[in-house]
């Protein structure tokens, strides 16, 4: 035994005397005095004495650590919990007998320390002495979290169930233990882990979990600390961990590069992994940025925590089950979903702490693109259950500090106090060669260990590197070398090794050596060496070099080359590091050399369905082998460059080569490298390789700068369709591009045998690029001040913000609000997001990761309407309905300035861009004040009393523009003068007015669904009407950068346009809005539509041509509203149309004249109306039925059916939704919002039979068959009921729609049954047994408003939302190649078969009025769209779609 040890063991005697006493010094004098005689044979009386003893020999082990080194972590970190315990328990008065029983077996179990030759027995024992102190950690976690002493926030006495039968378990396993050590038994891997209370059966959720797409994370060559090294910081770090502090759940390693943070992460790593108490290790580096992305941070956590835990598990799944998008989503919403929520759930279940590591923090992304997930750590992960810890490591760098200085407990990494350990790890490692070579055991002598542990400056990595330069070659002279060239600091040791690690006299070896490093240090991923053979193409093998850097290059043949440490990158492409020497990496020369690599090698292995692909219906995420494919595929050189070309590109100086080989690539390749990002899922990164191939090649290159403009198009337009399938990039992408795209004009003709379609609307790109689909109304938009990010607020009282160039959702919805989000406005720094509501408040949340920064702000009596952020971002200003404007300090929420009156509601405000002023509306007046004293400045009074609806400082602030009714003002932003307007254009109220970046230019929104764009100064049309909303617009703004608008409407989308899209020349004739109701002319050639642009028109119903309309109101008439019923009289002379301004009026048919009314009903919404079989008498339903002469108007019968004066009369609630003449007239049915049906007597009113009850909603439609023995409904309710017309007995059910029923129509033989409904579809059904027969018939948008027969019943007329009317055959007599009722949704694209296979996805712009197989007639005012599907090959002969000729070429080119 050697001195050391024994001055330690006397050291610990006395230790361990002193902890008998004071164990004891509450138990009785008996026990004190046996337990002073024998430390093994203490008659424990009390829970304290026992913990007391354990200490004492726990103490005993840590402190002769360094003899047992793999003992000591376990050791320490059960002696730091159970003091820990201690001073708690010796407090209070533990009785609990079995937890007593537990204390003294593990007591019992440490017997061994008493033996005179304890420490050689625990050394022949190692092994089972492992297994027992780790199993005392469990123990005294369990002990930890039993006492109330542990992370759990209440006892698990009083949560758990079953613990008397885990303290039994874990008193059997330390029995076993024991005799395992005394050697009466022989155990294998006994250890009984008490982080869960109970176990599930394996993790069937493993299929699920996968979904989380995590990042390989594979330690396998990660170094540990060397036995008896780092044992303070080890300790500390474990002693965090384990015994709960107020430190908080987060632990930031920090240090300079080389002081060994990745190594102490590992081995913590490794110790808490042998207790099962690793959660996750996760571990960056900068040159593997793929797999270093922040993106997959969140998900890569949750599956680990999940793959560790059965009950995280379970919870996880859970989550993803419910919404399998999530995985997807942004990293806030990612980490509340993914890991806050399922923790929080199964906290309860868990004992004792879970750690999480994330090493190297500083390697994980760039700043901005690692911002989210600074700041979701920094303020995010401490909402955490207690259990789970986090120990981060990093480098200082900016923002890191900045995140994580004042919240997170940091312990800094001191070099200096490195020395001794690295004296160890060197004379260890000498040792080590010096065996190895067979050395005189005299080598070397000691003085050369301390003059390498003095040159390495506490450094770890200088250490490292100097035992590799050493153990490479030679090891003797290696060693003089480095110690006679004093190598002080890293870049002296590295301008050493490298020196001596190569013939750098030889230009081939430099050549050689200089492209490989070039490789290694500026790729972007590492790279095996065949791959770096690949992209160098000089054919020499890079092996050859790389045996020559082992000491700075971990590389192995065939496997990835990787820099040991990121130093090394930094000293190589460092001029003023490594300058003039012959192995310095020009960076601008090496990126051009890997841009020129990576273009050559697109250009060779680029091919046409390069994985095979068989099925174009199989889209990629359900081939089961795609990963397969792609791995025998697609070579590591191929997919290096398709992911990583453009990032090189970038770097480079412009260069004639490598504008030649990138036109060459885009001209030749494109489509087949959408193809490869497609299977490798990195469709996104196309658009960012666009945009910067774009800026390389501006000033040097026009025409393929225009191609770059187009591609981008093409790729914003099909991402989601190429993402999801590949073959669609040439079966729906390419062949619907519009037809004088660059890229469809380049690449079509390769591609024949593909969809072709007509369509007004498909020549050039339209002005739409994006439609973001949300769930409720949007009430307003906004840009970042970078333009990459759109804030939308919704009905949803949610805020959301969206990626404006992919149309993601990167945050969202923010949940605060508790009513409607009117207004919303980022910071001037883009960090924060303000928003107002109806419920009064405001609210300022990190537009980053999401958090509530400040409010709720309290204060407006009413909905807030319109908010900014003050210029400087100090201030912010809000406008309410309460008629006041207040101002506000973001930060804290206070109110600084105001309430100001404006007398009325305050619609809309503004600051200057000076912040100086504030204006602001209410009624008809702009007002502008001094933001700081609301001292008025001047007033404007807008024209004609017209309510100003919105307001915009020009950017110099020397204009002011307004919008009120359908006109656009500009006036004086100093006087108030008016400037010019009215800009007149808008057929509908401008609701959202705003300034161009550079002032020349006003963009408006409307109710009439359209943007267009003024010269703000002549008020000349510049662009637009850019129409495609379907319902009125809220909100527009422009991008600061000038090249997008932003527009938000009721129709639940935001829509992003191009600011520089040409005037609208399109004939867009049609309604305008909704088309709520349809009907054909008794002889079928003709059919009549109503709408919600309150006209009616009557078309063709074989051509589509306008016969008549629209109808046009008399000037000073209540004709306004929108047209809620149309019919025919039964001559097809006159149409009776009813509508929601309460009127019924009857137009000449033929020429759209008014005939009759307008006659006006006193109650109602909207009127149902139909002309009597004999077209003599009119009923209309409203809150009752009138029936009426149709020529006069005049009432025939009193009102029957409902009570004017008291809309609750019982039996009857106020609404008739709907009514309908029998066919000999003497009837009436009616539905009503009482969920019932009745039918009336015609000539009295007198109810006849009814009501007809069944119904659980509204009842939306009735009509009556040809017969009048049936009576058929509608009903919100989803289902559709046909009653016998005489008993009120129900003959039919009818359910399968998703949505509300809007109308329902008997076929003229009475046989089938037509029902629209809100779920976009139209269904036939047999009337008699209301089984399905035809349909469900897709194509619709908001519904399925309105249906009819033809009088030959083989057609169905069909209205709805876009001002859409569809006219389609029941039983089509051809076959189409994507079957007779595909189904079809506008909002996600996909044309599918009936059981759901994928056929052909349409792009948003021709989707309004496509033709479906079914369709004989499309009227849409947004334009139609024939598809030709005469060449259309899809599914298992998709191949064939290529030129056969261009394919043997490419194949020949191929070999």
């Amino acid at each position: 035994m050697t001195r050391k040890v024994q001055a330690s063991l006397s050291r610990v005697s006395m230790g361990i005397q002193k902890g008998r006493r004071l164990a004891n010094k509450d138990a009785a004098s008996v026990a004190a005095e046996k337990a002073q005689k024998r430390v093994g044979t203490l008659a424990l009386k009390d829970f304290a004495s026992a913990l007391g003893a354990i200490i004492a020999k726990l103490e005993f082990i840590v402190r002769i650590g360094d003899q047992i080194a793999t003992v000591h972590p376990y050791a320490n970190m059960a002696w730091k919990i159970m003091t820990a315990v201690y001073q708690v328990a010796k407090k209070q008065q533990v009785t609990d007998e079995k937890l007593c029983k537990l204390v003294q077996m593990m007591a019992d179990v440490y017997s061994f320390v008493d033996d005179i030759d304890f420490l050689d027995k625990i050394k022949s024992l190692e092994d089972k002495t492992m297994a027992i102190v780790k199993q005392t950690v469990e123990c005294a976690l369990f002990v930890q979290e039993y006492t109330s002493t542990g992370f759990c926030s209440r006892s698990v006495r009083n949560t758990w169930s079953d613990t008397d039968k885990k303290i039994d378990e874990l008193i059997n396993v330390l029995h076993e233990l024991k005799g395992s050590f005394d050697g009466s038994l022989i155990v294998q891997g006994l250890f009984l882990s008490t982080k869960t209370l109970r176990t599930l059966e394996g993790l069937e959720q493993l299929d699920t979990l996968k979904m989380l797409n995590p990042v390989e994370m594979n330690a396998a060559s990660r170094a540990l600390c060397l036995r008896g090294t780092r044992e303070e910081i080890l300790d500390s770090i474990s002693e965090w961990v384990a015994v709960p502090s107020d430190s908080g759940n987060i632990l930031w390693l920090a240090g300079v590069a080389g002081t060994g943070k990745s190594t102490i992460a590992t081995s913590i790593s490794e110790s808490l992994r042998g207790l099962e108490r690793l959660g996750a290790f996760l571990f960056f580096d900068r040159n593997d940025r793929a797999r270093s992305h922040p993106d997959g941070v969140i998900r890569t956590i949750a599956y680990s925590l999940a793959l560790s835990n059965p009950h995280i598990a379970a919870a996880v799944s859970n989550v993803i089950q419910r919404d399998p998008a999530v995985v997807n989503a942004p990293l806030p919403t990612q980490f509340e979903t993914l890991l806050l929520q399922p923790l929080q759930s199964v906290e309860h279940l868990i004992q004792g702490p879970i750690l999480i590591i994330l090493d190297a923090l500083d390697e994980c992304g760039e700043p901005s693109s690692r911002n989210v997930l600074l700041s979701t750590i920094s303020t995010e992960f401490h909402k955490l259950p207690a259990f789970i810890r986090f120990l981060i490591t990093s480098r200082h760098e900016a923002d890191i500090d900045r995140h994580f200085r004042t919240r997170i407990v940091a312990k800094e990494l001191d070099p200096q106090s490195s020395a001794h350990d690295i004296e160890i790890f060197i004379s260890h490692e000498i040792n080590r060669i010096r065996k190895q070579h067979d050395l005189d055991p005299a080598w070397p002598e000691q003085s050369y260990i301390r003059q390498l542990t003095n040159l390495a400056g506490g450094l770890f990595i200088w250490a490292s590197t100097a035992i590799r330069f050493i153990d490479d070659y030679l090891p003797e002279e290696q060693l003089q070398t480095l110690t006679s060239e004093g190598s002080t600091g890293l870049d002296s040791l590295y301008s050493t090794a490298i020196r001596n690690s190569g013939p750098w006299g030889k230009k081939t070896f430099k050549q050689d050596a200089c492209a490989v490093l070039s490789c290694i240090v500026l790729g972007r991923i590492p790279m095996t060496d065949k791959t770096i053979d690949m992209l160098l193409g000089s054919g020499r093998p890079s092996a050859r070099v790389l045996e020559h850097f082992r000491c700075v290059i971990q590389w192995r043949v065939g496997a990835e080359a990787r820099m040991l440490h990121a130093s090394f990158a930094d000293y190589l492409t460092d001029p003023s590091r490594s300058g003039g020497e012959p192995w310095a990496v020009d960076t601008k020369l090496g990126q051009q050399y890997l841009s020129a690599a990576c273009l050559r090698i697109l250009m060779t292995e680029l091919r046409f369905n390069i994985c095979g692909l068989e099925d174009s219906r199989v889209l990629n995420a359900n081939i089961l082998d795609l990963s397969d494919r792609v791995d025998k595929k697609i070579s590591p050189q191929l997919s290096y460059s398709s992911r990583f070309w453009f990032n090189h590109v970038q770097e480079s100086s412009t260069d004639e080569t490598i504008l030649k080989a990138v036109k060459n690539f885009l001209h030749g390749k494109l489509l087949y490298w959408f193809e490869v990002l497609s299977v490798l899922e990195q469709i996104p990164v196309a658009m960012t390789a666009l945009r910067v191939a774009a800026k390389y090649v501006q000033g040097f290159d026009d025409d393929l700068k225009g191609f770059l403009a187009d591609a981008a198009k093409f790729v914003s337009a099909f991402a989601p369709v190429m993402a999801q399938g590949t073959p669609h990039i040439y079966l729906s992408a390419l062949p619907l591009a519009p037809r004088q795209s660059q890229i469809a004009q380049r690449f079509a003709g390769s591609f024949p045998n593909t969809v072709g379609f007509e369509s007004i609307v498909g020549t050039y790109w339209p002005p739409i690029q994006k439609i973001l689909h949300g769930r409720f109304s949007v009430t307003c938009v906004c840009f970042s001040p970078d333009s990459t990010r759109i804030a939308s607020g919704s009905q949803e009282n949610t805020v959301c913000i969206w990626d404006s160039h992919t149309g993601r959702l990167v945050l969202g919805p923010l949940k605060g609000h508790t009513d409607f989000v009117k207004c919303i406005h980022f910071s001037p720094d883009g960090e924060r997001i303000v928003s107002g509501s109806d419920d009064c408040t405001l609210r300022v949340w990190d537009s980053r990761v999401g958090t509530l920064i400040s409010g709720p702000m309290k204060g407006h009596d009413a909905p807030i309407l319109s908010v900014q952020f003050s210029p400087n971002g100090k201030q912010l200003a809000s406008g309410s309905m309460d008629g006041t404007t207040r101002v506000w300090d973001p930060e804290i929420g206070a109110l600084v300035a105001g309430p100001f009156r404006g007398g009325g509601s305050i619609e809309s405000l503004c600051y200057s861009p000076d912040g100086t002023r504030i204006a602001f509306s209410s009624s008809n007046r702009i007002r502008v004040r001094d933001s700081q004293t609301g001292a008025p400045c001047f007033a404007i009074e807008v024209p004609d009393s017209e309510q100003v609806t919105s307001i915009h400082f020009s950017p110099c602030g020397m204009r002011i523009v307004s919008s009120s009714d359908r006109n656009i003002y500009i006036w004086d932003g100093q006087t108030g003068t008016p400037v010019a307007g009215p800009f007149k254009g808008h057929t509908g109220e401008v609701s959202s007015v705003c300034f161009s970046p550079d002032g020349s230019q006003i963009v408006s929104g409307s109710d009439d669904q359209t943007v267009r764009i003024w010269d703000a100064r002549t008020g000349a049309l510049v662009a637009g009407p850019f129409a495609g909303h379907i319902e009125g617009i809220t909100s527009v703004h422009v991008s600061p950068d000038g090249a997008l608008i932003a527009t938000g409407s009721f129709d639940r989308t935001v829509r992003v346009w191009d600011a520089h899209a040409p005037v609208s020349t399109a004939d867009r004739e049609g309604h305008k809005d909704s088309v709520f109701t349809v009907r054909f002319s008794p002889d079928g050639t003709r059919v009549a539509t109503g709408s919600a642009d309150a006209t009616v028109r009557i078309w063709d119903a074989r051509t589509g041509a306008i016969v008549a309309g629209p109808t046009r109101s008399v000037p000073g008439d209540l004709g306004l509203g929108g047209i809620s019923a149309v019919h025919f009289s039964p001559d097809g002379a006159r149409i009776v149309a009813g509508s929601y301004d309460r009127t019924i009026r009857v137009w000449d048919a033929h020429t759209a004249t008014l005939m009759a009314g307008p006659f006006l009903a006193e109650l109602g919404v909207g009127i149902a109306v139909q002309f009597s079989p004999d077209g003599a008498r009119i009923a209309s339903g409203s809150r009752e039925i009138c029936v009426r002469d149709a020529h006069t108007g005049e009432l025939v019968i009193e009102p029957f059916g409902g009570d004017s004066r008291n809309p609750d009369t019982p039996g009857f609630p106020w609404e008739i939704r709907s009514v309908c003449f029998s066919s000999d007239g003497s009837k009436i049915a009616s539905g009503s919002k009482d969920k019932t049906v009745r039918v009336w007597d015609s000539h009295t009113g007198a109810l006849v039979v009814g009501p007809f009850r069944g119904h659980t909603n509204s009842v939306t439609s009735v009509c009556f068959s040809p017969d009048g023995a049936r009576v058929v409904s509608g009903s919100w309710d989803k289902s559709s009921r046909v009653w016998d017309s005489r008993s009120s007995s129900l003959v039919a059910a009818m359910d399968g729609h998703t949505g509300p029923i809007w109308s329902v129509h008997f076929s003229p033989d009475g046989t089938l049954i037509a029902s629209g409904s809100a779920d976009n579809t139209v269904r036939v059904w047999d009337s008699h047994t209301g089984v399905l027969v035809a349909g469900p018939f897709h194509g619709h948008t908001l519904g399925a408003f309105s249906v009819h027969f033809s009088p030959d019943g083989r057609r169905v007329a069909a209205g709805s939302g876009g001002g859409t009317l569809r006219i389609f055959e029941i039983y089509p007599t051809t076959t189409s190649p994507l079957g007779n009722f595909p189904q079809y949704d506008p909002d996600v694209g996909w044309i599918l078969t009936a059981t759901g296979e994928p056929m052909l996805w349409i792009p948003p712009w021709l989707s309004s009025g496509l033709y479906l197989p079914h369709d004989t007639l499309v009227i849409s005012s947004y334009g139609t769209t024939k598809l030709n599907l005469a060449r259309f090959v899809h599914g298992t002969e998709w191949q064939k779609c290529i030129d056969p000729e261009l394919l043997h070429c490419t194949a020949d080119h191929t070999r």
